[in-house]
């Protein structure tokens, strides 16, 4: 529909509004209060309400074009709002698929749980021989955690240590940034520590 022809429709709205009006009682009882009216006021009072006649209907209509307008915007901005927040939540979702194999369950919220979790991972390695000196955990997203700390252990033989550090790889999902390991000769022992960082949800 072009603009001419809205134009022409709200022109004839108006003039039906405006035959609707004077068929009115109210109206019958302003055009009788206009003809006592002094003949010199008359003109000024009629083109006065005339002219409010002729307004107060566009101001309306103009009103509830703004309310439309502002309505519409409104909604565009909920929408795009929806739309980026539906983005942000397929990416977290399709990086927490990708990363599914490097992340390890339990979630980790404190140094006692971490030492527990690698504890259960000692194989032939004495337990009590392995402890946490170092602990730093952050939230990455609502169900994603890092940890990043290092590792003590003593008293172990290659084959344990070989044995841990596997059990903290696959089953842990462990990444090792550093490693120091120190043979003790007199005891035929290895002793040292890592820094590692683990992902859990």
């Amino acid at each position: 529909m072009s603009k001419f022809e809205i134009s022409k429709k709200i022109d004839q709205w108006l003039f039906t509004k405006c035959d609707d009006l004077k068929k009115q009682a109210f109206y019958q009882k302003i055009t009788d209060a206009n003809s006592a009216i002094d003949d010199e006021a008359r003109p000024v009072i009629s083109f006065v309400a005339t002219l409010a006649f002729i307004l107060v209907p566009i101001i309306i209509i103009f009103s509830m074009l703004i309310g439309n307008i502002v309505l519409k915007s409104e909604i565009e901005s909920k929408e795009n709002l929806y739309q980026q927040a539906q983005k942000y939540i397929n990416l977290k979702n399709q990086t927490e698929s990708q990363f599914g194999e490097y992340v390890s369950s339990p979630k980790i919220n404190d140094k006692e749980t971490f030492l527990s979790e690698i504890r259960s991972a000692a194989g032939m390695l004495s337990a009590q021989n392995i402890n946490i000196t170092k602990f730093n955990n952050k939230e990455l997203s609502d169900s994603l955690t890092q940890v990043q700390a290092t590792i003590t252990f003593a008293g172990a033989t290659t084959e344990s240590l070989g044995l841990f550090i596997e059990n903290l790889s696959l089953q842990k999902k462990i990444k090792f940034e550093r490693s120091r390991i120190i043979k003790i000769p007199s005891k035929n022992q290895l002793e040292g520590e890592f820094e590692v960082v683990q992902l859990s949800k």
